[in-house]
């Protein structure tokens, strides 16, 4: 399985129209439906910036399906009328992180997909936010990391594992990079939770085993859209 993450990065003020051209096409449904999990707008990070997630079998899969968007005419007008909407465009491939605990929705054993449950409501927790963490890591350390996260990370984490989307490494893109998501009911929650975690013995022994691994950690806080088509992860009877 490997799991795309997308990033549009709209000119000032222009990321409002690509949301209303999405509104224009009626998100129908087309040959990228099921491999949608969520679109998100960007609250810190990149001023306006889009982001979204899609999971495939393979490269192939993913490579096949987009021939065929592609090669419809009124996908290509829709696609000559959005691109000049944004400064920057780029995607990357992550894969499940090689422990079972770390990939409860998205591995090569199972994988969520559009018309099973929600992981969260987001009608009913209308300030839901997903906490998106990238850590970058010296090359050849990422072994060491897994074992350090088998050794201390899954025990600290224990209780907020209801909370996890999923922790993934790069397949294509940026190497010796981890990905970890996690949802939250709000701001507040996710605040009291990161500081809940600083207090566990066990996070501080994670933390200090990885950090001469770490070269970089960028988090983003990510909103999912409010519209059920676009964010099929966070809403109900979308299928």
């Amino acid at each position: 399985m490997i799991f795309e993450r997308r990033a549009y990065t709209p000119r000032p003020g222009k990321g409002r129209l690509f949301f209303e051209a999405q509104e224009r096409t009626g998100y129908p449904k087309n040959p990228l439906w099921d491999h949608k999990v969520s679109y998100f707008n960007a609250l810190s990070g990149p001023t306006d910036q889009i982001v979204h997630y899609w999971t495939y079998e393979d490269l192939g899969e993913w490579q096949a399906t987009y021939d065929v968007v592609y090669s419809n005419e009124m996908v290509q007008e829709y696609l000559g009328h959005v691109r000049p909407l944004f400064l920057k465009q780029g995607y990357e491939f992550f894969a499940p992180a090689p422990i079972e605990q770390l990939s409860p929705y998205f591995s090569d054993d199972k994988r969520w997909t559009v018309g099973d449950p929600p992981i969260a409501d987001f009608e009913e927790q209308p300030e839901l936010v997903v906490e998106e963490q990238i850590i970058s890591l010296n090359p050849g350390a990422l072994p060491d990391y897994w074992e350090a996260y088998r050794a201390h990370g899954l025990a600290a984490t224990q209780d907020i594992s209801e909370s996890l989307i999923g922790v993934f490494r790069t397949l294509l893109g940026t190497q010796y990079q981890v990905l970890i998501l996690r949802w939250h009911q709000n701001l507040c929650q996710m605040s009291a939770s990161n500081a809940a975690l600083r207090q566990s013995s066990a996070w501080q022994a994670f933390q200090d085993a990885i950090t001469p691994m770490v070269s970089e950690q960028h988090t983003q806080i990510l909103s999912p859209w409010a519209v059920p088509q676009m964010a099929p992860l966070f809403y109900k009877g979308v299928s």
